[in-house]
């Protein structure tokens, strides 16, 4: 009797909601006030590591068993520790899937035993395991259900309380010796979206070499890396022709491709890094050169999706006119196909945030977009293709959208993945995916439809999670759960059915990268364009003046990247970057300076200057000279310089006195964009040993009349002596 009531009382402290996010969630045990306070350091910290099986079914273990590290990250002794898996009800709806991921549904059946854990001192770790019969957790029929890993406790001078915890999602499409879930009458058309996306890397540089910011990247292509996890797991689980590999579409960022070829192009020399003013070789080449090679044989005969380069964002660009760089990271999509030797879905965009707004449409045309509900408007829950209204005969007429299911997206950490960087999973960490994917299966199998399952742009998960992940889609489709289907069919789906509207959320506009940076970004596509105009090809060694702006657009695409957004830092030191290549640009085109002053012989001696081009081009430049007292100069235009050359200038001058003068002269384009080092005029001093009209002139004056006094006073005294002697 003592013992049961002990083990009532325990039972009674158990607090059964958790947040059933990917982290280990865990509580204080000491009674907090109602208040804005922060909270104390929670006692301990669940990872949990293992959990069979993933997706319970009918003709699998009638056990479920779980383990994982337990942590004391508090300064106090953990005492009595006990641990058991809880579950609660079925899920029955959209919101109650929300709700229990947001750790608001009970997990109330559980066998009424714990499992001893013992104690833990401050600092220690222990491996804690739990074995337990689907029975015990009453699951009794196919569905998702969440289920709590529990640990309780008693710390050093406290209450026993609950010290960790860990939620997640069972999906049951059947209970060990019983029934499965029967085939869907209208299973849903899926295609699961699989992101190989990374953040820009490469530098601009005007003479073709590959030079990166870091080695980060060929890290992630590596064994073990992310990049080449996520190219294993499609390796291992989706091979071609199978039905998964049919529902599978990889979205590439051309950017990411065409870095990684470069790189593995040791033809073209070993790519660089730099850091600062430190310039190193880099490492990866063989590595990159093997991931390519992977990324070619997953891709072939498959759908593939080219985002926009660098993954850029689109709408800030539309925002701040900069329209032709938009056209850039468009139209550099080809890209994947060229170098993957692939056929891409064409006219299709997955848009940052899953949401557009009108303005970014109108200057991109009539596309195929894969959209969040959010992005749609339409008084129903849009869960097949659409047709975008627009009007008749505009240029957006017969846009397509295809809506990405929210539940799942959330699920697998769409919510919480962080706007830069990779959103990185640990074990366990799609195992809610995997539970939103079932509910959402079976639900749109009633009704009909279309999923599309969309994680994290930059996802970071063991190789383990993304094939169990995967290896639950397979089992979907091997039930005739779901259909495979490929985006250029989903989009087709949407001929003849319903038309909704775009909406542009207040939220997006806040996660844009921001009006600073992107005006940053319009002042150097505006200088870059003026030097491109007034350049023009030598002919002899046919370099074409593309070839140097080029790169610089791209890094300005780059610098517009959607991996910058939340991390204006991070964006502005791209755009940094870009805006030191063009100054290195303009700064080959400049005035030299003279070691001292130039000495003018006479009022009218020309200036003599050197204008110097060190571009492989030629340029028309103008020179404009400030306004001095007793010194007029004439500017002078249309300059033509040839490639790699001096152009010796002599530039007409007026002198009005003596002495020494001091003229700024500035070197421009013919449209006026400053040239030379740092685009500032060059202070040019003379020293003038001639006379001016004016000086001259008082001067000539002067001289007569002292000639004429003299003489006068000559003829005087000649008289006066001629008078003298007559007396």
């Amino acid at each position: 009797m003592k013992r049961l009531f002990t083990v009532a009382a325990v039972a009674a402290c158990t607090v059964l909601t958790l947040p059933l996010t990917g982290r280990a969630e865990t509580y204080d045990v000491r009674a907090q006030p109602a208040s804005t306070s922060p909270s104390p350091a929670p006692p301990a910290t669940l990872e949990l590591d293992t959990l069979q099986p993933r997706v319970v079914t009918a003709d699998g273990d009638n056990k479920i068993v779980a383990s994982g590290k337990l942590t004391n990250t508090g300064d106090r002794k953990l005492s009595d520790l006990i641990v058991r898996l809880q579950a609660g009800a079925a899920l029955t709806s959209e919101d109650k899937i929300n709700d229990a991921l947001a750790g608001e549904v009970a997990t109330d059946r559980a066998e009424p035993k714990f499992t001893n854990v013992g104690d833990l001192d401050p600092g220690q770790s222990v491996q804690v395991r739990v074995e337990v019969a689907v029975s015990t957790l009453q699951i009794t029929a196919p569905g998702v259900y969440p289920v709590l890993f529990n640990i309780n406790g008693t710390p050093d001078f406290g209450k026993r309380a609950r010290i960790a915890s860990r939620g997640f999602l069972l999906p049951v499409t059947g209970v060990p010796g019983g029934a499965s879930l029967p085939p869907a009458p209208n299973a849903p058309a899926t295609t699961v979206l699989w992101p190989i996306v990374d953040q820009p890397v490469r530098l601009p540089s005007s003479d073709g070499s590959t030079v990166l910011t870091s080695d980060d990247l060929a890290r992630s292509l590596t064994t073990g890396g992310r990049l080449s996890e996520l190219v294993s797991a499609v390796e291992q689980t989706a091979p071609s022709g199978s039905a998964l590999a049919n529902s599978l579409c990889l979205v590439i960022d051309p950017d990411l491709v065409q870095t990684v070829a470069a790189m593995a192009d040791t033809a073209g020399g070993v790519y660089r890094i730099r850091s600062g003013r430190t310039t190193v070789e880099g490492t990866g080449s063989t590595a990159a050169q093997k991931w390519l090679e992977r990324l070619k044989g997953i891709a072939r005969g498959r759908c593939v999706l080219a985002l926009p380069f660098a993954d850029v964002d689109l709408v800030a660009l539309s925002k701040a006119g900069l329209t032709d760089l938009q056209e850039q990271a468009m139209s550099r999509s080809k890209a994947v196909g060229e170098l993957l030797q692939v056929q891409t879905v064409s006219d299709m965009v997955w848009p940052l945030g899953g949401v557009l707004d009108e303005r970014t449409l109108a200057d991109l045309g009539r596309r195929n977009l894969l959209l969040e509900q959010r992005g749609l408007q339409d008084g129903r829950t849009v869960t097949a293709p659409v047709k975008l209204a627009a009007p008749a005969g505009s240029l957006t007429a017969g846009s397509t959208a295809v809506p990405i299911d929210p539940l799942v997206h959330n699920a697998l950490g769409g919510a919480r993945a962080p706007t830069s960087g990779a959103a990185t999973y640990g074990a366990l960490d799609l195992q809610n995916g995997m539970g939103a994917l079932l509910y959402r299966a079976t639900a749109l199998g009633k009704t009909g439809g279309s999923l599309v399952v969309a994680p994290p742009r930059r996802w970071k998960a063991p190789v383990g999670e993304l094939t169990a992940f995967l290896q639950s889609m397979q089992q979907l489709l091997g039930g005739r759960l779901v259909t495979p289907r490929g985006l250029t069919e989903q989009a087709a789906a949407a001929a003849g059915g319903r038309t909704a509207g775009l909406t542009y959320p207040v939220e997006a506009t806040g996660a844009e990268i921001s009006p600073t940076a992107t005006g940053e970004l319009r002042a150097m596509r505006d200088r870059s364009r003026d030097l491109l105009a007034a350049m023009s090809s030598d002919g002899v060694k046919g370099t074409a003046p593309a070839a140097l702006i080029d790169p610089l657009d791209l890094g300005m695409v780059r610098a517009a990247s959607g991996a910058w957004r939340g991390n204006s830092s991070a964006g502005g030191a791209a755009g940094s970057l870009v805006g030191d290549q063009l100054e290195n640009l303009v700064s080959q085109v400049r005035i030299v300076t003279p070691p001292g002053p130039y000495y003018l012989a006479s009022s009218d001696s020309p200036l003599p200057l050197t204008i110097s081009n060190k571009l492989p081009v030629v340029i028309k430049v103008r020179v404009t000279f400030s306004s001095t007292q007793g010194l007029r100069t004439s500017d002078v235009n249309d300059l033509t310089i040839g490639a790699n050359s001096n152009l010796p200038i002599r530039v007409p001058t007026e002198i009005t006195r003596g002495g020494q003068f001091s003229v700024d002269a500035l070197l421009q384009t013919i449209n006026g964009s400053p040239l030379g080092r740092g685009g500032e005029a060059n202070r040019i001093t003379l020293i003038s040993t001639a006379y001016g009209t004016i000086t001259l002139g008082i001067t000539v004056t002067a001289g007569a009349a002292l000639v004429l006094l003299v003489a006068r006073r000559l003829y005087r005294r000649l008289r006066s002596g001629k008078q003298e002697r007559a007396a």
